[in-house]
């Protein structure tokens, strides 16, 4: 069992396309005493749409991360794509544009991660070590909850 912890003022912000457990991860954080958010409505989200560039993508990440320097910024990915058309399926209530498009979305957000980190480092560098991809395909809440805390908070849970 994981212990509740106390941390900094660092936030986690999870983000990613419909079905990839954003919600799930932010309660695990939250109940391990972890401030986080569940996707960040004014800023990044909004930017991820087929409408806007790549760069305007990866732009809004960086932007956002340097008006909120005690955020941190975790993109959930799943690669097992017929897993997550089956949550989606799963869901209670309405399916929406964005849960028939988490294909598409998924691929946004994969698309603008590979953008900085393998294309524009350099150009990122003052954001990149706020920034996290997880691909949470055979991954638990609790293992994708510890990887955060590995990586932004250096701590083991």
């Amino acid at each position: 069992m994981m212990e509740k912890v106390s941390y900094s003022p660092i936030r986690i912000v999870v983000e990613g396309a419909n079905g990839v457990g954003k919600t799930t991860v932010a309660q695990k954080l939250r109940e391990l005493g972890i401030d986080c958010l569940d996707g960040e409505k004014t800023t990044i989200s909004p930017c991820m749409t087929p409408e806007n560039t790549i760069i305007e993508r990866a732009n809004s990440w960086r932007n956002y991360l340097l008006n909120h320097p005690h955020d941190r910024l975790v993109i959930l990915t799943m690669s097992d794509h017929v897993t997550l058309m089956q949550r989606i399926q799963e869901r209670d209530g309405a399916i929406d544009k964005y849960n028939h498009e988490a294909l598409m979305y998924d691929s946004l957000y994969n698309g603008s991660y590979n953008l900085i980190t393998k294309h524009f480092p350099q150009s990122f560098d003052d954001v990149l070590p706020r920034l996290q991809l997880i691909d949470v395909s055979q991954m638990s809440v609790d293992e994708v909850a510890s990887a955060i805390c590995d990586n932004f908070l250096n701590k083991s849970i």
